[in-house]
This record gives C-alpha cells, sequence and structure tokens, in this order.
C-alpha cells in the first residue's frame, strides 16, 4: 500500500512539473517601425500594423489582439493548422494554411546573454533569409514546446523555436520596407481556457485568396 501511494505521488508530481514546464499565459508587445518605403512613415506602418499586441498561447494555440487598422487579431489553431486573421472592418475570419514560408532562412547564429528584457536575461538568435535578417530574443525561463508547431513555417516560426524552444521577449525585423522592434512590457503566467482559442460558432470563416 505505502509503494502504492509513493507511486501515485511521484506520478502526480511528474505531471504538475511537466505541466509548468512549458509557458502557458499573456504577453503584451509594443511595436515601434522605422519606414524604409518613400512616402510612408513609421508612425502610419504602426497605425496599419498596430503599435499594441497582446498575445495569448496555451498547448501549441495562440491568438494575438491589436490595435492595427489593417489587421485586428490572430488566431492559430494546432490541430487544423489555420492562421485565421480578423481585420476591424469585418465581422469574418480569413484564414490560410501556415505550412510554407515565404522567405526561409538560410542561416543562424545565437548570442548568449545578449540583452535583459523585463529582468531576463536573454540569448539572440539572429535569423538569415533572403529577404530579411530578424533577431529574437528569447529567456529559456519561458520555454515552449516546439513540437506543436512542427507545420506552421509561415513567418518562419518553427525554425525560431526549433533552435530557441522559448517565447521570443522581442524582434527585431529588418527588411527592404522596414525595420519593426517588437518588445514585451509585460507577461503573465496564467492558465487559459481552451475555448478561448476556438473559432466561436456562427463566426464567418473564408479561406483567404
Amino acid at each position: 500500500m505505502r509503494n502504492t501511494i509513493l507511486l501515485a505521488f511521484f506520478i502526480c508530481i511528474f505531471q504538475i512539473t511537466y505541466a509548468q514546464s512549458y509557458f502557458e499565459g499573456k504577453v503584451v508587445y509594443a511595436n515601434t517601425f522605422k519606414s524604409k518605403v518613400p512616402n510612408v512613415t513609421g508612425e502610419q506602418m504602426g497605425k496599419m500594423i498596430g503599435t499594441r499586441q497582446e498575445y495569448y498561447i496555451k498547448d501549441g494555440n495562440y491568438k494575438t489582439l491589436t490595435n492595427g487598422l489593417s489587421v485586428s487579431g490572430q488566431l492559430y489553431d494546432n490541430k487544423l493548422n489555420r492562421l485565421y486573421n480578423k481585420t476591424p472592418m469585418s465581422d469574418t475570419l480569413y484564414w490560410f494554411d501556415p505550412s510554407m514560408d515565404g522567405s526561409p532562412a538560410v542561416s543562424f547564429e545565437i548570442i548568449k546573454n545578449k540583452k535583459n528584457i523585463l529582468g531576463n536575461m536573454c540569448d539572440a538568435l539572429i535569423v538569415k533569409s533572403a529577404k530579411s535578417v530578424t533577431t529574437y530574443y528569447y529567456s529559456a525561463k519561458y520555454k515552449l514546446n516546439a513540437s506543436l508547431y512542427t507545420k506552421h513555417h509561415y513567418g518562419g516560426w518553427y525554425y525560431f523555436l526549433s533552435k530557441s524552444g522559448a517565447l521570443p521577449l522581442m524582434t527585431v525585423v529588418d527588411n527592404n520596407q522596414f525595420t519593426m522592434v517588437s518588445v514585451a512590457v509585460g507577461i503573465e503566467s496564467m492558465r487559459l481556457k481552451a475555448e478561448d482559442f476556438l473559432v466561436k460558432p456562427g463566426t464567418p470563416v473564408k479561406r483567404s485568396k
């Protein structure tokens, strides 16, 4: 009987430890832009794309809420491997398959202990593609399960996670159109509901052309 109780105890401890090993919760990012496009300012880009982003993640699913005029939110469904976009002007969700990356990585470099963000010393992952250079700053404190995103290649997401295994606390994207800096200004671990990452019944859904 004693051995049975001890075994149950250790199984319980293992399950709790495993459940807490990956980050689940909310991150708030502040975004700034420097435009490289003639007659378009960084401020205008910020208004269109969004200067504030609330990011929620749980069990391979995530969703974002932004104050942008072009896209007000995104939802990633891990099981269906669909990425939904929502605009402020419509209730319709437009989805696409994120299996393809339009600008795949050609090289990467990791620099240890590069930057302190919200009290966390972060490593930097520098990813180069034919079209851009993206630098991610991340801390192992906020681990993510990369195996849940093996089909999410859009934006280099799986590539980043396969190298870092953690949530980005800061991302710097430099391409021909702009330089964007997205930095975490708040992060909170919390238990989220699975239904928060589902498309609500009755919501119009269309595939992006």
